[in-house]
């Protein structure tokens, strides 16, 4: 099945403290992904990435098999 998402190595964080580290996933066309977890498991900084509303520290962000960081930042 062809990736819509690909998330390699992502690392996300604020003012020196890294909130998300070495995050690796793919979301396939057609499938849904629900995202748990506790105050502060990193869950909207996940979402600020996948939205480049927040550059990774480190890592790859692939929508449809292109970086969307390499796509130029709004």
């Amino acid at each position: 099945m062809e990736s819509l998402f690909e998330i390699k190595n992502l690392s996300c964080g604020y003012g020196g403290k890294i909130v998300l580290r070495d995050i690796n996933f793919k979301i396939s066309k057609g499938e849904f992904l629900g995202i748990i977890g506790p105050n502060g498991a990193g869950k909207t900084t996940l979402i600020r990435a996948l939205t480049r509303l927040i550059k990774p520290l480190k890592g790859h962000v692939f929508f449809e098999d292109e970086d969307i960081y390499k796509m130029g930042h709004k």
